[in-house]
């Protein structure tokens, strides 16, 4: 599957009605164009409130695949979390965390 199928799913799930009021896109290695035949496929949403049958609805939409569904807002709350709890430990805020990779290289549909 190459980035334009993986678009053109990403576009079929934000028309739904049950997603067309979150942002939807594409993170990681197919984001990046550095996929390979084992690389999976990083869908990313903006919402932390996904129930369990609207990710397998998501995931069913690339039969055979294999599919991680990031909730963007889940992603942030547990940055802030431990960014939090570096500093109480006088550390430095962690700047390569995985919310902040995604906010990086996220591609919207």
């Amino acid at each position: 599957m190459n980035r334009n199928e993986i678009f053109r799913i990403l576009n079929k799930i934000k028309n739904d009605r049950e997603f067309s009021f979150y942002k939807i896109g594409l993170a990681g290695s197919y984001a990046r164009n550095e996929q390979n035949d084992g690389s999976d496929i990083d869908v990313v949403i903006s919402t932390g409130n996904l129930t369990l049958s609207q990710m397998e609805k998501i995931k069913s939409e690339f039969p055979d695949l294999n599919v991680d569904v990031l909730q963007l807002d889940l992603l942030e709350e547990e940055d802030r979390e431990l960014d939090g709890f570096l500093i109480e430990m006088g550390l430095p805020a962690n700047d390569h965390s995985v919310y902040k990779n995604v906010l990086q290289e996220v591609m919207w549909a």
